[in-house]
């Protein structure tokens, strides 16, 4: 009777670390724009949260 508990991946269905990331932030990236999301952008870049 075969051991149906273990499977394998095979090495082409496998994806690096890096590339997970990549699909990852494309398919939020796209969730935002199908919400028309606009991130808030401060009135001056690297002041937000920082003083003087």
């Amino acid at each position: 009777m075969p051991d149906d508990t273990r499977r394998t991946i095979p090495a082409e269905a496998t994806m690096s670390a890096e590339d997970t990331n990549t699909r990852a932030w494309h398919i939020y990236g796209q969730r935002q724009l199908a919400r028309s999301y606009t991130p808030p952008v401060p009135a001056r870049l690297g002041s937000a949260g920082h003083p003087g």
